[in-house]
């Protein structure tokens, strides 16, 4: 595998954060559905938002969690 990508809303789904989280780690580059760059700082950023959004609703945010600290503990590009 040589690169990653993600559709849109990629950041709602515990799944899809744990593989961007995996794909950073290994150093893979990671894109969205139309091929543009996906940074850490944005994959942080959007993150975040979702979870402070599910946070409202009183849902499960762990699994996310533990994957959004993965993902921030990464060098920023």
């Amino acid at each position: 595998m040589k690169a990653v990508y993600f559709n849109e809303g990629w950041e709602y789904s515990n799944g899809c954060v744990y593989e961007f989280s995996v794909a950073v780690e290994v150093g893979l580059p990671t894109f969205d559905c139309e091929s543009r760059p996906i940074t850490v700082d944005q994959a942080v950023e959007r993150v975040a938002r979702v979870v402070r959004e599910l946070d409202v609703g009183a849902l499960d945010t762990r699994p996310m969690r533990l994957s959004l600290d993965r993902i921030a503990k990464r060098p920023r590009v």
